[in-house]
C-alpha cells in the first residue's frame, strides 16, 4: 500500500508491521531540512510501554540513527516526558499537540484531550511557534484559527498521524475470542435500533471482550472519520465520504405512523387526510439534513401541516400518542415502535425515495483485522435481519 502526502511517497510494508516513510516526505510533513548527508528512508516502527502505543523512527539501512531507541506517543494520550524525539530540533511528541490544538481551537481544549496542564500545552505552544517561526494559531474571538502556516502544516501532520494510527498502532492479528479492544461506531438510533442492537448482541457470545462507543452522527464525527479515529460510520447513502471503501447493508422506504386510538379514517391513509391531519416533522443537527418533510415534499407544490418540529425519534413518539397526529418514519423503525407503543403504521400514500443504508471505513483500515471482522459482523447480521422480515 503507498499513500500520498503532498506529492510526497510514503512506502507501506505492512509484512513485518512497519511503515517505510522516505525521508523528503518527513521533511515535508515535520516542515524541517534534511541533513546534507546520511539522509534517507526512514521507518517508523511500533513499540509499547506501560500498556501504550508508541512509534520509533529509525533509517533503514543505516548505521547512523537518527531518533534510535525515542519514542512518539501517538494513542492521543498525554506525550511522553524525558524522551523527546527530535527532527531538526523539533520534538516529534509536538505533532500530536499541534493536531490537538487544531482541532480543538483552543489550548484548554487540546490540554484536556491529551490529559496535560493548561499551562505545559501553552508551553508547548510556545515550543511549536519558535520551531517554525510563526504563530501557527491566533486568537479570534472565543477560539484559536490556524494561521497560512498553520492550515498548510495541520493536513500534511493529520495525515502523517492517521497512517500511523491506521497501520503501526493497531494489532496486526485478531482473534474475536480472546481481544480486548473498543470499536468506536458512529450510528443513528434508527439502524441501532432495527439491526445494530441485536448484531452486538450476537458478537458479545463470540467476542466477550470487546466494547462500543456508540456516537449518533454529527459534522465533529464526520471529522473524526477523514482523521481514521473512527472505526465504522453507518450513513445512508447520499452521506457516504468519497475515496473510503463502505459495504451495502439494507434500503427502507417512508412509512406513516399515528396513534391507535386515533387511526386513518376507513383503515387506509389517503393522500388527502395525509395533507390535512397535523404533522410531527423530524430533523436531526444543525446543517446536517433537510427534515424529513422537506425531503418528501421537495420539487413538489405540497405543503404538509407540520405541528411539531422535534430533533429525535423519542420526541416523535411522544408527539403522537394520544393525538391525532401523524409522522414520517422509516418503515423498519416504524414497525419497531409499534411492537413497544399504541401506534398504528401505513403505507406512505406518495412515491419516496429508497433509504440505503451502508457501512464504510477509513480506507487506511482496510489491513485492520478488527475492523473488518467487525464490519462483515455488521454486514452478516443486517442481511440476516432484514431477511428475516424485520
Amino acid at each position: 500500500m503507498a499513500v500520498n502526502i503532498d506529492d510526497q511517497r510514503l512506502a507501506v510494508a505492512t509484512h513485518d508491521g512497519v511503515v517505510a516513510l522516505m525521508g523528503a516526505a518527513v521533511k515535508t510533513a515535520c516542515h524541517g531540512h534534511p541533513r546534507q548527508s546520511g539522509f534517507g528512508p526512514l521507518r517508523l516502527a511500533a513499540a509499547r510501554r506501560s500498556g501504550n502505543a508508541f512509534l520509533r523512527i529509525e533509517p533503514i539501512g543505516k548505521t547512523d540513527c537518527f531518533f534510535q531507541h525515542q519514542l512518539v506517543n501517538l494513542n492521543c494520550s498525554r506525550p511522553s516526558q524525558g524522551n523527546d524525539v527530535r527532527f531538526d530540533g523539533l520534538d516529534l511528541n509536538l505533532l500530536v499537540v499541534f493536531d490537538a490544538l487544531i482541532e480543538e481551537s483552543s489550548v484548554s481544549g487540546a490540554a484536556r484531550r491529551l490529559n496535560m496542564s493548561q499551562s505545559a500545552m501553552s508551553g508547548s505552544l510556545a515550543r511549536l511557534r519558535q520551531f517554525f517561526g510563526d504563530d501557527l494559531l491566533v486568537q479570534v474571538g472565543n477560539k484559536m484559527m490556524p494561521t497560512e502556516t498553520g492550515l498548510e502544516l495541520a493536513g500534511r501532520v493529520r495525515e502523517v498521524l492517521t497512517l500511523v494510527r491506521a497501520t503501526i498502532t493497531t494489532p496486526i492479528e485478531f482473534n474475536p475470542a480472546t481481544v480486548e479492544r473498543q470499536f468506536h461506531i458512529v450510528v443513528s438510533d434508527y439502524v441501532y435500533d432495527v439491526m445494530l442492537a441485536e448484531v452486538l448482541r450476537n458478537i458479545r457470545k463470540v467476542a466477550p471482550r470487546l466494547t462500543f462507543d456508540l456516537a449518533t452522527p454529527t459534522a465533529q464525527h464526520a471529522e473524526c472519520f477523514q482523521r481514521g479515529e473512527v472505526d465504522l460510520f453507518i450513513t445512508i447513502e447520499d452521506y457516504l465520504f468519497a475515496d473510503h471503501p463502505a459495504r451495502f447493508l439494507f434500503e427502507d422506504r417512508l412509512s406513516v405512523i399515528a396513534w391507535n386510538g386515533a387511526p386513518a379514517r376507513n383503515g387506509t391513509l389517503t393522500m388527502q387526510e395525509f395533507l390535512e391531519r397535523p404533522c410531527v416533522d423530524i430533523r436531526f443537527g444543525p446543517g446536517r439534513a433537510p427534515s424529513f418533510v422537506q425531503r418528501l415534499i421537495r420539487g413538489t407544490d405540497l405543503k404538509v401541516n407540520v405541528e411539531v418540529r422535534v430533533d429525535n425519534f423519542n420526541s416523535v413518539l411522544a408527539s403522537v400518542i394520544e393525538t391525532d397526529r401523524l409522522a414520517l418514519l422509516n418503515g423498519l423503525h416504524a414497525l419497531h415502535f409499534s411492537r413497544l407503543y399504541p401506534l398504528a403504521v401505513y403505507p406512505l400514500p406518495m412515491p419516496a425515495p429508497l433509504i440505503r443504508e451502508h457501512v464504510q471505513w477509513h480506507s487506511k483500515r482496510r489491513s485492520d483485522a478488527g475492523v473488518q471482522w467487525l464490519k462483515d459482523r455488521i454486514v452478516e447480521g443486517a442481511h440476516r435481519h432484514i431477511a428475516a422480515g424485520t
